[in-house]
C-alpha cells in the first residue's frame, strides 16, 4: 500500500527539535549564484571566466593568424599558382580557430572534469565505503576508455570529411574566380555538376561522421546507466540492512548524478578536442612548407647606400611538364 499524502505529512510534522539554519540556506543560495542555476543562466564565476578568456583568445588567434599569413606571403609564386585558393583559405580558417578551441577545452572542461572524478572517488570511499569508490572509479574508467577508443576510431571519418570539404570549397571558389573561362567554354552546367558531386561526397562523409557520433553517445549512455543502476542497488541494499540511512541514499543519488553530468560534456569536448587537432594538421602542413628562397642562418641585414642593377647569368625555371 502506498502511504497517503496525509500520512507522509503527519510523519514529517511529528519531528520536533528542528533548528532554522538560515545561514546554511544563504550559503547554499550564494554558492548557486556563483555556479549558476543550470539552464536558467551562467553563474558569476562562469561569466567572469568567459570575460577574462576573451583577451587570451584574441591574442592567440591573432598571433597564429598573422604568423600563418606571413608564411604564406613568403612562399614562392610557383607554390601559389599550384595551390587552390579556396582550400588554402579553408585551412587557414579552421587551423586558427582550432588553437583557441584546444586551449579552452583543456583548461575549462577536460582538466576540471578529471579533477571532479578524482574528488568524487575519494569522497565516496571516505563518506560511504571502498565499494562505492571502486564502483564510481570503474564506471568512470570504462567511460573514459570507451570514449577515447571510439573517438580515435572516428578520427579517420573526420579527416575524410575535412578533405572533401576542402575540395568542395575549392571547386566553388575557383569556378567563381575564373568565371571568364567558364563563360568562354560555356561550362556553367559542367561546373554546377562538379560542385553538386563534390557536395554529395561531402554529405556522405558527414553522414558517417554523424553516425559514429551517435554510436559514441549511445555507448556512453549505456556505461553511465549501468554504473548508476549498480550504485543504486548497492546503496538500497545497505539502507535495508541498516548500514546506511535514507539520507545516504538521497545523497548518493544526488551526488552521482552531479558527478555523471560533466561526463557527457567530457565526451563532447574530447571529441571536439580531437576534431581541433585534426583541423590543425593541414595548417601545420602549410607552416612546414619550405621557402624556395630562404635567408641563411644568422644572415645580416643588407644595407645598400649606392649601386647599380646588373643582370648576370639570369636563368628561368619551368615545371617539368
Amino acid at each position: 500500500m502506498k502511504p497517503s499524502p496525509y500520512t507522509i505529512f503527519t510523519a514529517v510534522s511529528s519531528h520536533t527539535g528542528l533548528i532554522y539554519r538560515w545561514d546554511y540556506v544563504l550559503l547554499f543560495a550564494l554558492l548557486r549564484l556563483l555556479q549558476g542555476l543550470g539552464g536558467l543562466g551562467a553563474g558569476l564565476i562562469s561569466a567572469l571566466r568567459s570575460q577574462l578568456w576573451i583577451a587570451v583568445d584574441q591574442f592567440s588567434t591573432r598571433e597564429l593568424s598573422v604568423m600563418l599569413f606571413k608564411h604564406i606571403q613568403r612562399l614562392s609564386l610557383k607554390w601559389h599558382l599550384s595551390r587552390k585558393t579556396g582550400e588554402v583559405l579553408r585551412v587557414m580558417d579552421r587551423g586558427t580557430a582550432s588553437i583557441s578551441n584546444i586551449l579552452s577545452y583543456l583548461v575549462f572542461n577536460i582538466i576540471p572534469t578529471v579533477l571532479d572524478i578524482i574528488i568524487g572517488v575519494v569522497y565516496f570511499v571516505t563518506a560511504f565505503n571502498i565499494w562505492y569508490g571502486l564502483l564510481v572509479f570503474v564506471t568512470m574508467l570504462i567511460y573514459l576508455i570507451s570514449t577515447v577508443l571510439i573517438t580515435e576510431w572516428r578520427a579517420k571519418f573526420r579527416r575524410e570529411m575535412n578533405n572533401l570539404d576542402n575540395q568542395k570549397n575549392t571547386k566553388a571558389v575557383d569556378s567563381v574566380l575564373n568565371f571568364e573561362t567558364v563563360k568562354y567554354y560555356n561550362a556553367e552546367q559542367f561546373e554546377t555538376d562538379r560542385y553538386n558531386q563534390a557536395f554529395l561526397d561531402y554529405q556522405k562523409a558527414d553522414w558517417w561522421n554523424a553516425f559514429t557520433l551517435n554510436l559514441l553517445n549511445t555507448v556512453q549512455n549505456i556505461v553511465i546507466s549501468i554504473g548508476f543502476m549498480f550504485g543504486v542497488l548497492l546503496c538500497a541494499r545497505d539502507v535495508v540492512n541498516g548500514v546506511l540511512t535514507v539520507g545516504h541514499f538521497v545523497l548518493f543519488c544526488t551526488y552521482i548524478i552531479q558527478l555523471y553530468s560533466p561526463l557527457s560534456i567530457f565526451g563532447t569536448y574530447y571529441r571536439l578536442l580531437q576534431t581541433s587537432f585534426i583541423d590543425m594538421e593541414n595548417m601545420f602542413d602549410l607552416l612546414e612548407q619550405e621557402l624556395d628562397v630562404a635567408d641563411a642562418p644568422n644572415a645580416q641585414a643588407l644595407i645598400v647606400k649606392e649601386g647599380a642593377v646588373e643582370f648576370n647569368n639570369v636563368c628561368f625555371f619551368y615545371n617539368p611538364e
